[in-house]
């Protein structure tokens, strides 16, 4: 009875060595290289927010690690395909690179901010974006409506008939 008491830890421990082993990362927890991984904006603002979309986020809780070249950026999730990450203050090129369940997925991120100060026409009102977070906007002068790219630094007239008695702001009045 002594030698089956020895051999029965010995083939537990054997039992369970196998069964520790079984334990590593599943298969389906490794993202395959056939699953998208999209910036929606690749130029962005200083200090904004990046997001990220990727059916491989749905029904799972952790977060991806994101990177601008060396920098871990701060992650949140917005919903169940999508992710930001918030953006240094800071303008220029970056790689970025994703690391999410075992895989790699890198791309560019360019940030615009303050390049230098542009001349214009005097404006009036409150410059109003063609669109959330565009860098184009548009704005009100003496006697017209300017175009303004602020990543390009350029500045159009526009056709538009305008005078800043009518209104605080171009738009309807």
């Amino acid at each position: 009875m002594a030698v089956s008491f020895l051999r029965t830890p010995a083939i537990r421990l054997v039992s369970l060595s196998g069964l520790l082993v079984a334990c590593g990362r599943l298969p389906g927890d490794v993202l395959p290289d056939s699953i998208d991984v999209s910036v929606l904006n690749p130029v962005a603002w200083p200090a904004g927010k990046l997001f990220i979309v990727s059916s491989a986020f749905r029904g799972r809780a952790d977060l991806p690690a994101i990177r601008l070249d060396t920098l871990q950026l701060a992650v949140t999730r917005v919903n169940d395909s999508t992710v930001s990450a918030d953006l240094p203050d800071t303008s220029g090129g970056f790689q970025l690179r994703l690391e999410y369940r075992g895989a790699e997925r890198s791309g560019s991120v360019t940030l615009v901010g303050f390049k230098g100060r542009t001349e214009t026409v005097a404006l009036t009102g409150w410059p109003i974006p063609t669109a959330p977070g565009s860098p184009i906007l548009i704005a009100a002068a003496e006697s017209n409506l300017v175009r303004l790219d602020l990543a390009a630094g350029s500045v159009k007239e526009l056709p538009i008939a305008h005078t800043a008695t009518c209104a605080i702001s171009p738009g309807p009045s």
